[in-house]
C-alpha cells in the first residue's frame, strides 16, 4: 500500500494536481491469447503476468470471454475479468462523476472547485484506489478548536475487490487522520446514464440533511471530550474496536513478533501525542483510533482494510457517545476481558522483543535449523 498526501507546506491546488496524476495512471482492456492448449487461464496471475504486445497475434488463440486490465505504464496485468461481471470504470471517470454529480448534490452550497484531492491510496498492484476530495472552504464550529473537514472518498478497483463507491468522511486538518461512515456510502455498478440517475436518487436518500450530519458529528466529538478515559486503557480499547485477539507467542516467528512490537511502539507514540494534546478523555482515544486506521503500520493492516478500519472508528464514535449517556455506564464493564487479554498479549510480545539484541536472531536461526 502506498499513501500519497498533501505535504505540510504544500498549497492545496498544487497537491491536487500532483495527487490526481498518481491516481489517473492509464489502463486498457487487453484481449488475452494463448499459444497452445497447455497454457491455462490460471497462468495469467494478477500482478505477475506481462502481456507481450510485440508478438504476432496470429500465432495465438484468443480467449473468447476473458480479457485483462492492463496497467499501461508498468506493462502489467492487474486482473483478468469478463464482460459478464465487470465493467471498466477508470479512476479519472470516477473522479469526474464525483466532481460534477456527487459533490454538487451533497454540498450544494460549496464553492466551485472547493473540493480538492488531498490523499490518494494505491495498493501495491494499483488494483485498488482511494481518492479523497476534501472541502477546503469548510468552516467548523467555533466551540471546537480541532478542525475536522468533510471529504468524499472515491473507492474504485480494477481487480473486482470493490464496486465504485462514494463515501462521506471527516479528515483532521492537522494530522490528516480520517474516519468514514458506512451508512453514508453510495455504490455504483456502472457509468451508464440510467445508473447515474439512480445514483442521484441514492444521494438524495442518504444525504438528505448533510448540514445536520455535520453538526451531529461535532456534537459527538464534544461529548467524547467530556468523558474521562485513562490512557492506560488505550490498547485494550483498540483491541475491542478492531477485534484484535490474544495470540500464542510460541507459534510466532521472530518477524511476526517484531511486527507486533513495532505496532505497540506506534500505538504508544500516538497515545502520548493525542492524550498530551487533548487530555485523558474519549476524544483523545478517538484521535488515536483514527491514527491507527489511517496509518498502515498495524500488524494486520492489509492493503484493502483501511476503508474497513476507518468505518469502525466512525461507528465507534456513534456507539460510544450513546453508551456514555447511560446512567450506569462503567468503562471497566464496557471493555471486556477479551480486550484486556489481547492487550496483555501485545504488551508481552513488545516486552519480549529486542530487535537490536543478537540473542533473538541466533535463537530464530537455531529454530529454523531444528525444523
Amino acid at each position: 500500500m502506498t499513501i500519497f498526501q498533501t505535504g505540510k507546506d504544500e498549497k492545496p491546488e498544487v497537491a491536487h494536481e500532483r495527487l490526481t496524476k498518481e491516481a489517473f495512471f492509464p489502463v486498457l482492456e487487453q484481449e488475452l491469447f494463448y499459444q497452445n492448449q497447455n497454457l491455462q487461464l490460471n497462468d495469467f496471475i494478477e500482478g505477475r503476468t506481462r502481456i507481450d504486445l510485440s508478438k504476432n497475434e496470429r500465432e495465438f488463440i484468443r480467449l473468447p470471454r476473458h480479457y485483462g486490465i492492463l496497467d499501461v505504464e508498468r506493462h502489467q496485468v492487474i486482473s483478468v475479468v469478463t464482460h459478464d461481471n465487470y465493467e471498466l470504470i477508470r479512476n479519472i471517470t470516477a473522479f469526474g462523476i464525483a466532481k460534477h454529480r456527487v459533490v454538487p448534490k451533497i454540498f450544494p452550497r460549496a464553492e466551485k472547485d472547493s473540493f480538492l484531492c488531498n490523499q490518494v491510496v494505491l495498493s501495491e498492484s494499483r488494483g485498488i484506489c482511494y481518492i479523497d476530495l476534501c472541502c477546503y472552504c469548510y468552516s467548523p464550529p467555533r466551540t471546537f478548536k480541532d478542525v475536522w473537514m468533510p471529504f468524499i472518498r472515491i473507492v474504485n478497483s480494477y481487480n473486482k475487490t470493490y464496486k465504485l463507491s462514494y463515501v462521506l468522511g471527516f479528515c483532521n486538518r492537522t494530522s490528516q487522520n480520517r474516519v468514514i461512515f458506512a451508512d453514508k456510502m453510495v455504490p455504483l455498478s456502472s457509468a451508464h446514464n440510467d445508473v447515474l440517475n439512480k445514483l442521484d436518487q441514492e444521494i438524495r436518500k442518504k444525504f438528505y440533511d448533510i448540514s445536520r450530519f455535520e453538526v451531529e458529528f461535532y456534537e459527538r466529538l464534544i461529548e467524547l471530550k467530556k468523558f474521562y478515559f485513562p490512557r492506560k486503557l488505550m490498547l485494550a480499547l483498540y483491541c475491542m474496536v478492531f477485534s484484535a485477539k490474544a495470540e500464542d507467542v510460541q507459534r510466532m516467528s521472530l518477524k511476526e513478533r517484531v511486527k507486533r512490537h513495532d505496532f505497540v511502539e506506534s500505538m504508544d507514540s500516538w497515545t502520548k501525542e493525542f492524550f498530551d494534546a487533548h487530555g485523558d478523555n474519549a476524544y483523545a482515544a478517538f484521535c488515536v483510533l483514527a491514527a491507527a486506521a489511517s496509518r498502515p503500520v498495524s500488524y494486520f493492516m492489509s492493503e484493502n482494510r483501511m476503508n474497513t478500519l476507518q468505518e469502525k472508528v466512525g461507528k465507534w464514535s456513534h456507539d460510544f457517545s450513546d453508551s456514555v449517556k447511560q446512567p450506569l455506564f462503567d468503562i471497566d464493564d464496557y471493555l471486556s476481558g477479551d480486550c484486556y487479554g489481547a492487550a496483555k498479549s501485545l504488551r508481552d510480545i513488545h516486552a519480549g522483543v529486542q530487535k537490536s539484541s543478537p540473542i533473538y536472531i541466533v535463537k530464530e536461526n537455531a529454530d529454523a535449523d531444528d525444523r
